[in-house]
């Protein structure tokens, strides 16, 4: 079985575990919930991401949720399910802790779900939110193209979300770093050092969120 196949039914099983806790929240018998009688309701509130949507595929995105009502003890239960291939991608089973931290792989469309028990009662409840994650930064190609007299022709190309945005750092052995190209859209830029040396190159593509991307070379000018 190949890599996507695996990856596929995975998922697969990770969203048959996913309709199977959904199903039992719907049959949860009614003792259960009577036994919470006389107090709050049991509900979620501030279900929420580290991140705004869109996000970049690669980043860290945190998740969180908060029980209230009830009584007072829960677990809670994180899933992520891509809409597209309809399979989970991510999966956190019940535990005191009521955050956890998924790392989007690839661009797409996701439902984020938080699944609350109470631990007195075993009255379960979930919410779900939508989230777009967008294409991650892919470096094409840079070229250092040497000129006379010390001036260097820098150029990029990439691809990723929104208007991508370019920033080049250069930094001489024992010596300090010089922001040669400050962040903007131009791929192209020439460059004359002032000092000859062995320099290392940053090279920063910043995407439409925000995201960087970095990338180094070796550049001797002499």
């Amino acid at each position: 079985m190949d890599k996507k196949k695996r990856r596929s039914f995975t998922g697969l099983i990770l969203l048959i575990l996913v309709i199977f806790a959904i199903v039992l929240d719907v049959s949860m018998p009614m003792q259960a919930a009577t036994k919470s009688e006389g107090k709050d309701t049991l509900d979620i509130v501030n279900f929420s991401m580290s991140k705004y949507a869109p996000l970049t595929a690669g980043i860290p995105l945190g998740i969180s949720a908060k029980g209230t009502g009830g009584s007072g003890s829960y677990r809670y239960k994180f899933c992520v399910i891509d809409k597209e291939e309809n399979v989970a991608v991510y999966y956190r089973d019940y535990a005191r802790e009521n955050k956890a931290t998924w790392i989007p792989k690839k661009q797409g469309n996701y439902e984020i779900f938080v699944f609350v028990k109470d631990v007195s009662s075993g009255e379960i409840i979930s919410s779900v939110k939508e989230f777009q994650i967008v294409r991650a930064i892919a470096v094409k190609k840079i070229q250092i193209v040497k000129r006379k007299k010390k001036t260097v022709l820098f150029r990029i190309k990439a691809s990723g979300y929104g208007r991508l945005q370019y920033k080049i750092v250069a930094k001489r052995v024992k010596g300090k770093s010089i922001t040669i190209k400050k962040y903007d859209r131009n791929t192209v830029y020439k460059y004359k050092f002032k000092k000859a040396g062995t320099y290392a190159i940053s090279f920063y593509i910043k995407d439409g969120n925000g995201a960087e991307k970095l990338q180094k070379k070796k550049l001797v000018v002499k």
